[in-house]
């Protein structure tokens, strides 16, 4: 499934990069993991976003990451809320 995580500022965001990459590598739950802009409908945040592949629902994860602001499922352009962070 494709998941899209935005955050408060780029710091956070490069931080859970580099744990899902970590993830990938260590347990092979993750993949197809990026940075890239988010889409203002979610965020105005910081402008940045992590979107990824997860055969795992990162649900069980998100509260740990402090920097999440919100976590959603991306299928064909929409996108469902799973997770915010207030």
């Amino acid at each position: 499934m494709k998941y899209l995580a935005t955050f408060f500022t780029h710091y956070d965001a490069l931080q859970c990069f580099q744990m899902l990459k970590r993830l990938a590598l260590e347990k092979g739950e993750v993949h197809d993991t990026s940075m890239r802009p988010g889409p203002r409908c979610l965020s105005s945040s910081c402008g940045t976003c992590v979107a990824f592949q997860s055969r795992v629902p990162p649900t069980a994860w998100a509260e740990d990451v402090p920097g999440i602001q919100g976590l959603y499922h991306a299928d064909s352009g929409s996108y469902r809320l799973l997770f915010e962070r207030e």
